[in-house]
């Protein structure tokens, strides 16, 4: 799936002027070093939380309350086009990634079982962890316990430092993740949503919540046919923002993540090879 994904990477490059290779090039770069859990591990206490107007105190991701093993993603898995099928179930700790370069609003995203049980109220502890921790909701009674909790973590890598979106693309957002997933209506019940923004050093970066530009207008609108839009702007209010930098010390973590996986397969390379030689003999 990887190697899929690369060469469509590469093969975008041949027709992109060198400032959207570049942007090209970082956004499949930062998609593949979020699959190691070190790195989101490095990212989930390294995102710098943007308020909304009149927030006073930052919001805990539901990222900062799980550990390292915790943030083990399991894998890749490409959204499917309009005329596929959709995927049957919604799973926990896939990296969904679209196949399609104009997919609205985001560049990925992954879904996490439960929500942030804890607000931060103050700095963070010595390791830069929020000492918080995840709700799944599990001792819920009544209405919650049949509507368990689980959170949407998108990414959008960018080099610049803003990303607006607006009312239509997010119109366009929710009606293609509900073509992806089969039982979507049902999953997205008492789903949280949270947004990363990933910049590169050196370049943009984004310092303020990023706006959905015509929100404002539709929302003033009388006119009945606005009601989806309305209900989208809705959706972006309620979306929490962060925003993390591709530091060096978080490249230098996803260069000893890979040769650690890189040795770990060579090892079990090793063994199968030392047991068939074992067999027969």
């Amino acid at each position: 799936m990887l190697v899929y994904l690369k060469r469509d990477a590469a093969a975008k490059m041949l027709i992109m002027s060198p400032e959207e290779t570049v942007a090209s090039l970082f956004e499949e770069y930062s998609f593949y070093a979020l699959l190691f859990k070190e790195v989101l591990y490095s990212v989930s206490y390294m995102m710098k939380y943007l308020r909304r107007e009149g927030e006073v105190r930052d919001v805990v991701s539901v990222l900062e309350g799980l550990h390292l093993n915790q943030l083990d993603l399991r894998g890749v898995e490409v959204l499917p086009t309009a005329r596929q099928r959709p995927i049957a179930e919604c799973r926990y700790m896939v990296m969904y990634k679209p196949c399609i370069p104009n997919y609205p609003v985001v560049d990925a995203f992954f879904f996490v079982e439960g929500h942030p049980h804890k607000q931060r109220n103050g700095e963070k502890g010595a390791d830069g962890r929020v000492k918080g921790e995840v709700w799944r909701g599990f001792n819920a009674v009544g209405e919650d316990a049949r509507r368990p909790k689980k959170t949407i973590v998108m990414v959008q890598v960018t080099t610049s430092d803003k990303h607006p979106t607006s009312t239509t693309a997010l119109v366009s957002f929710q009606q293609t993740i509900a073509r992806n997933f089969a039982e979507w209506d049902t999953f997205s019940e008492n789903l949280r949503w949270e947004m990363i923004y990933v910049n590169c050093p050196g370049m943009g970066i984004i310092n303020e919540r990023q706006v959905c530009e015509d929100a404002d207008e539709v929302n003033r609108s009388a006119d009945g046919a606005m009601a989806e839009r309305k209900n989208a702007a809705k959706l972006w209010e309620g979306i929490h923002q962060w925003q993390v930098t591709i530091s060096d010390p978080m490249s230098a973590t996803f260069a000893l993540a890979q040769e650690e996986k890189a040795k770990s397969f060579i090892s079990l390379l090793i063994g199968s090879e030392g047991a068939k030689e074992t067999s027969k003999e």
